[in-house]
């Protein structure tokens, strides 16, 4: 009978092979990121997950990966919950609500969260006490290139399915780039995005807490793939900041998709989210992209895409659910201030 037990640098290249069995590659990609998302994350206790393991055999695992979290005011240490993989003669029945369950409880006075979900893992995250971000379940999207996405979408449809193929894997770059001057910025202008983002901080009752030692870990060069650019004022003061990814989707008529990873405005400075907007759909456009789209964020974010015109797509399951301990479960009435992101958690990696 299948056991759980904690996952350990030795199974590293057995869930490797697990994942590339079904998808040809996908291990190789999880082995590249491992050791910056997890081994030398800078707040590991030295909790990785689990595997589930059978005759010697691993036949599932995983991931757990701690953040630095904003909650109602406080900063804390909380856990995403990342990479599932579960062979497929494993799947069904109550594997994956095991999985979920012995993780909440691993952590039952922190916060627990989880950036992608599809119906079977909304389903256990509901069972489990869990709360959907509000509007999480909605893609706000602006066409770049509209000859492209119609031909890829015809294509879609033809063939009932797509594919979704990461670029190629390059190291992000550290230094943020000024928006508009398009020029590098030392590392150590971090501080001054993580000072800004405090100051943000307060509109706000949950999020990944945006510490300079958060912002260096995530867009590190061995990180997944992203672009960090901040907007500035003719005296370098910082109006915000935003990061994004590129990945390509599709088949024979592939396009590329910018995806919003995380973004920083004060909702109130009209001018700075105008500049900002208009700056993501410039560059990305630039860079190639056919299709920009933004998901999760505080109603606020979704509300100044929304006025630059993006149109909102409903549908599927809602992508971010938080388990809140007792002391903050009254947070769940205010989750409209929640500001989750695909930038922290497995949402962005991929």
């Amino acid at each position: 009978m299948p056991q759980f037990r904690p996952l350990q640098n030795g199974d590293l290249p057995h869930v490797a092979a697990l994942m590339n069995a079904e998808a040809a590659g996908a291990g190789l990609m999880w082995r590249e990121r491992f050791d910056w998302m997890v081994r030398d994350n800078p707040w590991t206790t030295g909790v990785w997950g689990e595997v589930l393991e059978e005759n010697g055999a691993v036949l599932g695992f995983a991931v757990e990966v701690p953040h630095p979290m904003w909650v109602d005011g406080t900063s804390t240490i909380g856990w995403m919950h990342m990479d599932v993989w579960l062979d497929p003669s494993v799947r069904g029945g109550f594997t994956g609500f095991q999985i979920y369950k012995r993780f909440m409880s691993r952590h039952r006075p922190e916060v627990c969260a989880t950036t992608t979900a599809n119906p079977t893992s909304a389903a256990v995250w509901d069972k489990l006490r869990g709360t959907p971000q509000p509007g999480s379940d909605t893609a706000l999207l602006k066409v770049l290139r509209p000859l492209r996405v119609a031909v890829s979408a015809a294509e879609h449809r033809l063939r009932g399915s797509s594919r979704s193929l990461p670029l190629s894997w390059t190291p992000a770059a550290l230094a943020p780039r000024r928006a508009g001057a398009h020029q590098s910025r030392s590392a150590g202008n971090l501080e001054d995005l993580s000072a800004f983002w405090r100051r943000q901080a307060p509109r706000y009752t949950l999020a990944v807490d945006r510490t300079e030692a958060w912002l260096r870990w995530r867009y590190a060069a061995q990180g997944p793939p992203a672009q960090l650019v901040e907007l500035t004022d003719d005296h370098g003061a910082v109006r915000g900041f935003y990061a994004y990814r590129l990945t390509r989707r599709g088949n024979a008529t592939s396009i590329r998709v910018a995806t919003l990873l995380d973004l920083v405005v004060d909702p109130s400075d009209q001018r700075a989210t105008t500049d900002l907007t208009a700056d993501l759909v410039a560059r990305t456009k630039q860079e190639g992209a056919a299709l920009l789209e933004v998901k999760g964020g505080a109603s606020n974010i979704r509300d100044a895409f929304q006025r630059a015109g993006f149109r909102a797509r409903a549908g599927g399951e809602p992508a971010y659910w938080v388990r809140l301990p007792k002391a903050q479960k009254h947070l769940d009435q205010d989750a409209e201030r929640w500001n989750l992101m695909p930038g922290d958690g497995d949402a962005g990696l991929h």
